[in-house]
């Protein structure tokens, strides 16, 4: 038999129910919202690393235009790189290349994926080497 009682209980449970249920809802929605915040990290972490990759890989085009191209990559750089025993074609294919406001040749430092990550380079003379700044030495093998 169905009581005042027992509807009271009945309506206090479904209460509490429907309040366990928002306060899920609410946690739920917290967390879809931490999760689009890390995802939205996520997602510009990887904008500035492919805008990272893509200045990079600019760079190194145009050290390399700069050896192959211009009479100064031409007479210091290349001449650097030939008397070195490399061949014009070895020189392509690992893109070396030439910074004329530093007189220094530069050589690519490439991902595991062949991506340019960054740059070593050193002046003809020998006397001064720079790298860029943050290359991960420990997880990149330099040829």
């Amino acid at each position: 038999m169905f009581t005042i009682a027992s509807s009271k209980q009945t309506f206090d449970d479904l209460q509490q129910q429907e309040e366990r249920q928002q306060e899920a809802t609410i946690k739920h929605e917290a967390l879809i919202g931490e999760s689009e915040a890390e995802l939205q990290k996520e997602k510009l972490h990887a904008l500035e690393e492919e805008s990272l990759y893509i200045i990079t890989q600019f760079a190194q085009e145009y050290f390399t235009k700069n050896l192959l191209e211009t009479e100064e990559g031409k007479s210091i750089g290349l001449t650097y790189f030939t008397e070195r025993g490399f061949r014009e074609q070895q020189i392509e294919k690992f893109n070396l290349g030439f910074s004329e406001k530093q007189d220094m040749v530069t050589i690519p430092v490439q991902s595991p994926e062949g991506m340019t990550i960054g740059f070593v380079a050193r002046t003809v003379e020998g006397k001064e080497f720079k790298n860029t700044p943050g290359l991960p030495k420990s997880k990149i093998l330099f040829n």
